[in-house]
């Protein structure tokens, strides 16, 4: 059966993988390998059984093996949102998150990998960590001198909003922060990050002592970290 064939490494791959682990704890997914059907979690594999999923994920059958090997799928790899009760967008993060952890564009990671890929899984990890894109708008001034242009705001609006860079990451290393204290805060942050490389524990300024919490931010060139700064 297929199910005891792939369940270690599907398993595996979801719990070791940057992109799954305790992104993934929550979600379930349906795998369609060209008619055969499993249902799969962080937690156990087994055959399909009516079970409702955030997403399915279909492949044929040669590409799925080549994915558990560490290799490039050839053929069409995708996915289509499942029926469970679930908010569209945390689906699809999953989704997308829960391809990467398999290899869907090949071994990871990926120095030359694609920009809208790397846009792509980092909005699928935002929309998990953070919340929705409510508006996207300026950080800096547009008349800053890059990289400064290039880094945008991007707001989850709620009873505590939540602000957090967006395109800083789009260089290899460097970290996304965000805070639900005050925006401005995001500022300092950065420019403290391109002055010094790096960030940390505390940081004093004029509007008081910094504190930043990181934790991992897996894009397809490589691991940086999603930051909080808080007050």
């Amino acid at each position: 059966m297929l199910a005891a064939r792939v369940a270690l490494p599907l398993l595996d791959r979801l719990r070791r993988s940057p992109f799954g682990g305790a992104w993934l704890d929550v979600a379930a997914f349906g795998v369609d390998a060209a008619g055969e059907r499993l249902f799969v979690s962080t937690a156990r594999v087994m055959p399909y059984a009516e079970e409702l999923v955030d997403a399915w994920i279909r492949c044929d059958l040669a590409d799925l093996d080549r994915m558990l090997a560490s290799e490039a799928p050839v053929g069409q790899v995708g996915y289509a949102l499942g029926e469970r009760d679930e908010a569209p967008r945390l689906k699809q993060a999953r989704a997308v998150l829960a391809l990467a952890a398999l290899g869907w564009c090949g071994p990871w990671p990926e120095a030359g990998a694609d920009a809208e890929l790397v846009a792509l899984t980092r909005r699928a990890c935002l929309e998990l960590a953070i919340g929705p894109a409510d508006q996207v708008g300026t950080l800096f001034p547009r008349a800053a001198p890059p990289p400064l242009a290039g880094v945008s705001l991007r707001l989850t609006d709620g009873a505590r909003p939540r602000w957090c860079t967006l395109g800083l990451s789009d260089a290899r290393g460097a970290p996304e922060f965000w805070t639900d204290v005050d925006p401005r805060l995001l500022r300092i942050a950065v420019l403290h990050w391109l002055e010094a490389g790096s960030w940390p524990q505390t940081l004093d300024t004029d509007r008081g002592s910094l504190r930043f919490e990181a934790r991992c931010l897996p894009l397809p060139r490589g691991l940086t970290s999603l930051v909080r700064v808080r007050a």
